[in-house]
């Protein structure tokens, strides 16, 4: 790994992989890596330390939760997690203040936490086909969003003053139909 440590891009997308090396610590200058596809359990924390990380793809593995030293991704844009086992997000995704993508579709996600509307550079969200009770009324305040996307189910749970306040603003719901 050591001849490695300038590698800015690391793509390990459908490999089968369930973890990473501790090495993995070591590539501080990584800005982009795709895990989709695999087999992790658990999101890898040894990325976690590579502070000008800028994007992370994680979709379709069997993650259950964060860890809550995501925070330290401070540079962190886009996040994928779509198509995991996620139940639950740590309040400390509020921390991620530069990040403009969430993708959570596909998983068993029941409530936002409300560090959500700290993400004020969240452009778009994610949220279709999850076990989501309600939609809590920051989304509406949230300055830089423009997109939320759920299923046809979620969109009967948006409280009507959610609704106005996202038609006031121009935010777009887009709508996926499961059935």
């Amino acid at each position: 790994m050591g001849k490695l440590q300038s590698l800015e891009f690391l793509d390990l997308n459908e490999n089968l992989i369930s973890s990473l090396p501790t090495k993995t610590k070591m590539l501080q200058n990584l800005k982009e890596i795709n895990l989709s596809f695999n087999k992790f359990k658990s999101f890898p924390k040894e990325i976690c330390s590579n502070i000008k990380l800028v994007k992370i793809f994680l979709s379709d593995n069997l993650i259950r939760e964060i860890p809550k030293i995501i925070s330290n991704l401070k540079s962190l844009k886009i996040l994928y997690l779509n198509q995991n086992q996620l139940i639950n997000l740590p309040s400390d995704i509020g921390d991620l203040k530069k990040l403009e993508g969430l993708e959570l579709s596909d998983n068993k996600l029941k409530e936002l936490p409300n560090s959500i509307k700290n993400l004020n550079s969240l452009k778009y969200l994610y949220l279709d086909n999850n076990d989501l009770e309600e939609f809590p009324e920051f989304l509406g305040d949230l300055p830089s969003l423009h997109y939320i996307r759920l299923d046809t189910a979620q969109t009967q749970k948006i409280s009507t003053e959610l609704k106005q306040k996202l038609k006031k603003r121009d935010i777009k719901i887009f709508r996926i139909d499961l059935g």
